[in-house]
């Protein structure tokens, strides 16, 4: 499963990395999750090539139950 959030020009990607710092721990150990990650790239940070603002959490799951558990979980909604 994995979904993208394309954020505004001026939007300071360090909100970004400061909430998967903060809130990326949520969902480990949640059952069927084998792998997560959380893309982000900056559109004016030095070594990136983006054109956007872009912030896609990205996660692989061993049975579609265990994804619509977390989609209906407080960890999604936070």
């Amino acid at each position: 499963m994995q979904y993208s959030f394309t954020l505004p020009s001026d939007y300071g990607m360090s909100i970004i990395r400061r909430r998967i710092e903060a809130k990326g721990h949520i969902t480990d150990g949640f059952p069927q999750l084998v792998f997560e990650a959380f893309l982000h790239a900056g559109r004016d940070a030095r070594r990136s090539h983006a054109t956007e603002n872009l912030y896609a959490p990205f996660y692989q799951w061993d049975r579609p139950e265990g994804m619509n558990r977390f989609l209906g979980s407080q960890g999604f909604t936070q």
